[in-house]
């Protein structure tokens, strides 16, 4: 066999990998993309939106009316925003994006006494807030939470998701999350430039002619400590009327399982130095190289002989990845 004729060879498998994975990739958001719509779609979700909705927006309401104002303390807030800001540090080596971070700080919300029980008074730690079924405090959104919460925690093990949120169509307010992140009870529209993944998510969705879903790219979303997430959207209806914005926040995990065969590549032909990654417009990896996996030390020293910046270096071996770190300028990228 001719060294041309090996190289041709060689070429067609990688053409045909190529064409395999980007088969699976469209196929794997194709799916996604019907599940939201049918979800959106399905009468229960549009109950618990509604009932959601209108306790969340009769909050200020009520607790005027029982004459309890549930107390913002400002000890609990500042030691919240401290712990999240050593998450970043630990995970990024720097508070990654600390303006976006301090914007969200700053939101001010007429349901901030809300946002204080099921996010800084909530007694679990960050990353696990969804486990606070109800705060005790006498207003109609505690029940109504209780209700549907278990519900919709359940979309996150069985989608293999990160969040699912519904935000108000006409006032952008996030009246639900799932896990209870500093971006619950805030404004999208105000904090478009420090939630822009999801404000963009949110207008798509809401300028959406039919009931279909649309999908975003991954990108740094701030109140995941800094990590990669994408969003599908959906708009919900009741009765032709727009009641909700349905969105689902997206690990990109999934997509790197995809891209490395959950590292298995011999299996995939790819023989002991092959590999099949993604790259984004940004022109940054949106899966982990096949190297990074093998000998991740060898990898950096690698990135450090490329001149690649410190702190990239830095984040990506705190992270333990490359995705949405390492820029790949190369001509094939290109």
């Amino acid at each position: 066999m001719t060294r041309a004729t090996l190289e041709k060879q060689i070429q067609n498998q990688l053409t045909v990998v190529r064409d395999i994975k980007k088969y699976e990739i469209e196929s794997y958001f194709s799916l996604l993309r019907d599940q939201v719509a049918s979800i959106a779609n399905d009468h229960i979700v549009a109950e618990a939106a509604t009932e959601l909705k209108k306790a969340f927006f009769a909050y200020p309401t009520e607790i005027q009316l029982v004459g309890s104002e549930i107390s913002v303390k400002k000890g609990k807030v500042d030691d919240y925003y401290q712990s999240l800001a050593s998450a970043y540090r630990k995970k990024t080596g720097s508070i990654k994006n600390g303006e976006a971070l301090q914007t969200l700080f700053e939101q001010e919300t007429p349901y901030a006494g809300l946002q204080f029980a099921y996010v800084m008074d909530n007694p679990h730690d960050i990353g696990q807030k969804f486990l606070l079924d109800a705060a005790t405090f006498p207003v109609s959104y505690n029940q109504t939470h209780r209700k549907y919460h278990i519900r919709l925690l359940d979309f996150l093990e069985t989608f293999k998701i990160q969040d699912v949120y519904f935000i108000d169509p006409d006032s952008g307010f996030i009246f639900y999350s799932v896990q209870k992140n500093v971006d619950f009870g805030l404004n999208v529209k105000d904090a478009k430039e420090a939630l822009p993944g999801l404000y963009k998510s949110f207008v798509n969705a809401n300028t959406q002619k039919d009931k279909g879903a649309v999908i975003g790219d991954f990108n740094t979303y701030t109140p995941a400590l800094g990590d990669e997430r994408a969003f599908i959207s959906a708009p919900i209806f009741d009765d032709d009327k727009k009641i909700a914005i349905l969105v689902f926040q997206l690990d990109i995990n999934r997509i790197n399982d995809i891209m490395t065969n959950q590292t298995h590549w011999k299996a995939e032909g790819m023989g002991d130095t092959g590999e099949t990654y993604l790259v984004g417009g940004d022109f940054r990896l949106r899966s982990m190289s096949r190297f990074f996996y093998q000998d991740p030390e060898k990898y950096l020293d690698k990135m450090k002989d490329l001149n690649l910046a410190q702190p990239l270096i830095q984040e990506m071996h705190l992270k333990n990845s490359s995705i949405g770190i390492q820029p790949v300028l190369t001509e094939g990228s290109k």
